[in-house]
């Protein structure tokens, strides 16, 4: 039960970060991925928080982002784009 609770909490958290993400709001969206992260680690948040970091120009934390998200799957082609890119 606690764990279906922590899943919604953080996919709620993620969510809330992809609006900031879109509306190029990167270091409030962060604030929601770091939250998210807290609740449930996922290698889709660090991928997003990744996109974050990129857009602000902080290569390393997205480097380091990516890599904590290959640890959860290392099967997560957008990972690897992301880390490519940084």
């Amino acid at each position: 039960m606690v764990e279906n609770f922590n899943s919604s909490r953080a996919e709620q958290l993620k969510n809330l970060g992809n609006e900031e993400f879109k509306n190029k709001n990167y270091s409030g969206a962060i604030k929601y991925f770091n939250q998210s992260l807290e609740v449930m680690p996922s290698e889709h948040v660090y991928s997003n928080r990744a996109a974050a970091y990129i857009a602000m120009n902080e290569y390393k934390k997205a480097i380091d982002d990516c890599q904590a998200g290959l640890r959860i799957n290392e099967n997560f082609p957008r990972l690897y784009k992301r880390l490519f890119k940084a």
